[in-house]
C-alpha cells in the first residue's frame, strides 16, 4: 500500500511539474477572484467500508473554455479520509474534475460545475468514492449509510447502520449538532443548513472481548439546492443543426430574468444547463441565423409553443436532462414584390429598456389568423427584413421572453407594396409602430394602453405628424363617456398618462379623435 502511495505520489509530482512548464504563462484561479469553490469528500475502501488514509486525490479545471485560467491540485486525505480545497475565483461559471485511483489503478472521478449568482459567493461540494486497496482491516469496521427522507424536507435523515458484525451491543450516534441517538436506524432532523459531522460508534464483543470501532461522515445540507436542465432541441423528430438554448428564471412576482444561454450540440442538438439554482425556469431554444432552419422554424419553448406565456413552466428541483422541445414550424410566406423591413429600439417603461438588447430580437410575421409564417432576429444594426411577400394583411410581433407585447397589423398593397424604415418602439410594457412619413399619411394612433389591465393609472403613445389637439374620451360598456380630455400633441411620439383611480373596477374603451378618425382601444380597470 505504501509503495503504491509512493508511486502515485511521484507520478503526481511529474505530472504537476510538465502542467507547470506547458501552463507557466497561466494564471491559477486560486490566487485572486472574489468567489469560492469549496471541495470536500471521503475516500473509503469498497469492501471492508474503512477510511483510506493518505490517499492521493486530484482536483483539475475540467473545460478551459470557462476561463484562460488552469488549476490542479494534488491532495491526500486524513486519518478520517477526508480532503479538502477551498478554490478562488474571479470567473462565473465553471467545473472541475475530482479524480483518485484505486490500487489498480482504475480511475473513480466526478464533474463538479460551479456557477456563481447574487444569492450566493460560494459554492459547496461533497465528494466521496470508494476504491478498492487490499488493506487488512480491524475484525470489527464501523459503517453507514444516510438517506434523505422523501418528505419534502430537506432537513430530514434516516440513518443506516451497516456494520457487518453480528454481535453488536450498543450504537451511539453523534450528528455533529450535539444531538446523539443510541437507536441502530435512527431518523434525524436536522433544524439549520450547514455541513455537519457525524460519527457512529458501535460496541460488539469479539471473542468475549468488548471492541469499539468508530467512522465519521458529512452530511451537507445546502441553503440552495442546485440541479441540472437539459434536453433536445428537435426539427420533426430530428436534432436540430445549429442553434442556440437560452433559460429563464421566474421571480416571486412571475417576472421572467434572463438566466443563461447556451450553443446547442452539433450533431444531437443537447442543451445543458448546469449547477442551476431551485426554483421555476422556463427554457426557450431556437435556430440560429445559419440553420438550414433558420426563418422556417420559430424559437420555441419547453411545451412547444411559440409563445413565452403559454410555455411549460419547470419546477427544478431535480436533475433533468428530459425537457425535450419540437420546434414549432411556420408556414411561410407567399412569394411576391412585396417587402416590411424596419428597426427595433426600447425605451423606457416598467422596467429599465436600457437593460435589454435590441439585437437579436425576434420578429414574428403572423397570417391574419395569428398563425406564425416566419421569423428573423434583428441583426447587429437592431434591424429586420422580410423580402418577396405576396400583398396582403400581415400581423408583426416582437417576440421577448417576459414582456407581454402586442402585435400590430401591416397591410401591403398594390399601391402601397414596400414599407421599409419601420420603427419598432418596445417600451417594455407594449410595443408600437411609426411607419415611416408620407404626405398621404394621417397621425398613427396605434399604441396599446399599457399597463393592460390597470390600476390608478395607465399609459399610451400617439405618434402625430405635426403640433395639434385631439380629443380622448373613457367610455364605459353602457356608452357613458366617464373621462373626457383635450390633449395637446407635438410633432413625434408623445407619451399620456390617464389618471384611473377614481373609475371602478370594469372594461372601458380609450376613444381617440382627431381630423374626422377615430381610434379605439379596450382597457381593463381593476385595482
Amino acid at each position: 500500500m505504501k509503495k503504491y502511495v509512493r508511486l502515485l505520489k511521484i507520478k503526481s509530482l511529474l505530472v504537476l511539474i510538465l502542467l507547470l512548464i506547458t501552463t507557466s504563462s497561466a494564471k491559477a484561479t486560486n490566487s485572486t477572484g472574489d468567489n469560492y469553490v469549496i471541495i470536500t469528500g471521503q475516500i473509503t475502501n469498497t469492501e471492508h467500508g474503512n477510511p483510506l488514509e493518505e490517499h492521493t486525490v486530484y482536483i483539475e479545471s475540467e473545460q478551459l473554455t470557462f476561463s484562460t485560467s488552469y488549476y490542479f491540485k494534488v491532495l491526500e486525505t486524513n486519518e478520517d479520509g477526508f480532503f479538502y480545497d477551498t478554490i478562488s475565483t474571479n470567473i462565473e461559471y465553471g467545473s472541475f474534475e475530482v479524480y483518485t485511483f484505486d490500487y489498480e489503478g482504475n480511475k473513480s472521478s466526478e464533474i463538479l460545475h460551479f456557477r456563481f449568482m447574487d444569492i450566493s459567493n460560494n459554492n459547496t461540494f461533497l465528494v466521496n468514492f470508494h476504491v478498492f486497496m487490499p488493506l487488512q482491516t480491524p475484525v470489527l469496521q464501523a459503517r453507514f449509510k444516510f438517506i434523505k427522507k422523501i418528505t419534502g424536507d430537506k432537513f430530514r435523515f434516516k440513518f443506516v447502520d451497516e456494520t457487518q458484525h453480528e454481535n453488536i451491543k450498543n450504537w451511539f450516534w453523534e450528528f455533529g449538532d450535539g444531538t446523539n441517538s443510541s437507536l441502530p436506524n435512527p431518523e434525524h432532523l436536522f433544524t439549520k443548513y450547514g455541513m455537519y459531522k457525524v460519527n457512529l460508534t458501535v460496541l460488539a464483543e469479539i471473542d468475549g472481548i468488548e471492541e469499539m470501532s468508530t467512522i465519521s461522515k458529512y452530511v451537507f445540507i445546502p441553503r440552495i439546492s442546485y440541479y441540472h436542465i437539459g434536453g433536445h432541441c428537435l426539427v420533426n423528430q430530428f436534432p436540430i443543426d445549429k442553434g442556440y438554448a437560452c433559460l429563464y428564471r421566474i421571480d416571486e412576482d412571475d417576472v421572467l430574468i434572463p438566466f443563461d444561454t447556451v450553443a446547442l450540440n452539433d450533431t444531437l442538438g443537447y442543451y445543458y444547463f448546469y449547477q442551476v439554482p431551485e426554483g421555476i425556469y422556463c427554457v426557450k431554444t431556437q435556430p440560429d441565423i445559419s440553420s438550414e432552419f433558420y426563418g422556417t422554424m420559430m424559437p420555441t419553448y419547453y411545451g412547444d409553443t411559440e409563445y413565452w406565456n403559454k410555455a411549460t413552466r419547470i419546477i427544478n428541483n431535480h436533475t433533468d436532462f428530459e425537457y425535450h422541445i419540437n420546434l414549432v414550424a411556420g408556414s411561410g410566406i407567399p412569394t411576391g414584390n412585396g417587402k416590411i423591413a424596419g428597426k427595433v429600439t426600447f425605451t423606457n417603461g416598467d422596467r429599465d429598456g436600457n437593460a435589454y438588447s435590441s439585437v437579436g430580437v425576434a420578429i414574428y410575421i403572423l397570417d391574419a389568423l395569428n398563425n406564425p409564417m416566419s421569423c428573423q432576429y434583428t441583426d447587429e444594426n437592431s434591424s429586420f427584413c422580410f423580402e418577396n411577400m405576396a400583398l396582403g394583411t400581415y400581423w408583426i410581433y416582437p417576440e421577448i421572453a417576459g414582456f407581454n407585447l402586442t402585435k400590430e397589423i401591416i397591410e401591403l398593397t398594390e399601391l402601397i407594396p414596400v414599407i421599409q424604415d419601420v420603427d419598432i418602439y418596445i417600451n417594455t410594457d407594449a410595443v408600437y409602430l411609426i411607419f415611416p412619413d408620407s404626405e398621404d399619411m394621417e397621425d398613427n394612433f396605434i399604441s396599446q394602453p399599457y399597463p393592460n389591465p390597470a390600476s390608478n393609472h395607465f399609459s399610451f403613445e400617439i405618434n402625430a405628424k405635426n403640433d395639434k389637439e385631439i380629443s380622448m374620451d373613457i367610455v364605459n360598456l353602457q356608452g357613458k363617456i366617464v373621462i373626457s380630455k383635450i390633449l395637446n400633441l407635438y410633432s413625434g411620439v408623445t407619451k399620456n398618462t390617464i389618471q384611473t383611480s377614481s373609475l371602478t373596477p370594469g372594461i372601458y374603451f380609450l376613444r381617440l379623435s382627431a381630423n374626422g378618425m377615430t381610434n379605439e382601444r379596450k382597457i381593463v380597470i381593476n385595482h
